[in-house]
């Protein structure tokens, strides 16, 4: 049996700010909201505002959940180690911030191959 491309697999928290950050600075969510709607009335003078001014999108999704906190379990073709996967860098997994908020992405080059059916299978457990 051959082997194949392994597809990339987006993973996206819906929720643009984790619970801690939150409770940290509640401000955030209205520059969440700003952000997903457009939202106009933002005072960007205001001083719970004002440290937020100059932040590009990926700098605000820093407040987003990490792998760590998105990813409870992940097992790849029957091995237990894409769970650490981004801590080392590795090409595996990767970041990425658009509409959807900050996604992960595994296999986001396209470097692995797997066989076909359950023996290549990706299984995810996410919080």
């Amino acid at each position: 049996m051959g082997t194949m491309q392994f597809p990339t697999i987006s993973i996206c928290n819906n929720n643009r700010i984790s619970k801690s950050k939150l409770e940290e600075d509640p401000s955030l969510e209205r520059i969440y909201d700003y952000m997903k709607y457009s939202v106009p009335d933002i005072d960007w003078d205001e001083p719970q505002f004002k440290k937020y001014q100059k932040q590009t999108v990926k700098d605000l999704h820093k407040h987003s959940a990490s792998w760590d906190d998105t990813v409870i379990a992940c097992t790849h073709a029957g091995i237990r180690y894409c769970k650490d996967l981004q801590k080392n860098k590795d090409d595996i997994v990767g970041e990425d911030y658009g509409p959807a908020g900050k996604c992960f992405r595994f296999n986001p080059k396209g470097v692995i191959r797997s066989k076909t059916g359950d023996y290549g299978a990706l299984y995810l457990r996410l919080n």
